[in-house]
């Protein structure tokens, strides 16, 4: 990781006990990427989110259970570990994940939600005004591979905010490509995605279709009072998100109203396998 913080740090340790389900890399082992150059490790987040969040419920498990010969050592990889593939595949809680999606060229907003628990990212980039067509290429290329490196492999079902026709500017051409490269991504993933409008999401989260981003990230921090939301991009995906859990029936951290129920009949869904 390029200048981690303590946090990150600390994630990367923890991560480290578990292998990962994502890129195969072993227990003790960090995680990698592949692109058109090659394998490396990864180097702009921690570790891949599922491997985090397998490494989290293990020390769960460790910390919430006085210590027996059953429970496993924190070196122990989950796979193997008995108890808890009983209780993934007996909890009530156990989800794929769902994921929302804000794309941006400057802050590409990530939510996945697991076992009603969100995980946000942002995807940060900048570009030139004076950027090559072959840089511009580059740019939206490293920022589809990127976004893709955190989407689970197994995940439910997608959601990501559609183009804001009515938007001006120079950059709309090249917003439009990385859109469609992390849509095709998606789909070539056979993960199920829908399409929301940007008026679709502030209306189920104010009820307002012209609700500005600060409203909605405001009404979005509601109903996830425990979860940290940095900048209107993670707000906006997390919107997407939970609006994809509600669809599949997840349980909600919130009183489900008449405007979240209609909101969803404005989104054409996908087929889900």
């Amino acid at each position: 990781m390029r200048s981690p913080d303590l946090q990150q740090l600390e994630d990367r340790e923890l991560a480290l006990i578990v292998s990962c389900r994502y890129c195969q890399a072993p227990s003790g082992q960090p995680c990698t990427t592949t692109d058109n150059t090659g394998t490396h490790e990864l180097t702009n987040f921690p570790a891949h989110l599922g491997r985090i969040t397998r490494a989290q419920r293990i020390q769960r498990l460790i910390a919430d259970r006085p210590r027996s010969p059953e429970m496993p050592h924190t070196h122990t990889d989950p796979r193997e570990s008995t108890e808890e593939r009983h209780s993934a595949t007996h909890s009530p809680s156990n989800r794929r994940p769902v994921v929302g999606i804000d794309p941006s060229l400057t802050g590409t907003g990530i939510a996945i939600i697991i076992n009603n628990t969100p995980q946000l990212q942002t995807i940060a980039s900048r570009g030139k005004r004076d950027d090559t067509w072959q840089q511009r290429a580059t740019r939206l290329t490293d920022l589809r591979n990127r976004t893709m490196n955190l989407i689970p492999r197994n995940t439910e079902l997608a959601i990501i905010e559609g183009p804001a026709y009515a938007a001006q500017g120079s950059g709309n051409h090249d917003r439009a490509g990385y859109w469609w490269m992390l849509y095709q991504a998606l789909t070539a993933l056979k993960i199920p995605t829908a399409v929301c409008p940007p008026t679709t999401r502030a209306k189920w989260a104010t009820d307002k279709g012209n609700a500005g981003k600060a409203d909605v990230a405001m009404a979005i921090a509601k109903h996830w009072p425990e979860t940290t939301i940095r900048g209107d991009d993670q707000a906006d995906a997390l919107c997407f998100a939970t609006i994809a859990a509600q669809h599949l029936n997840h349980p909600m951290p919130y009183l489900i109203l008449e405007r979240h129920k209609l909101a969803l009949t404005k989104i054409a869904w996908p087929q889900m396998q």
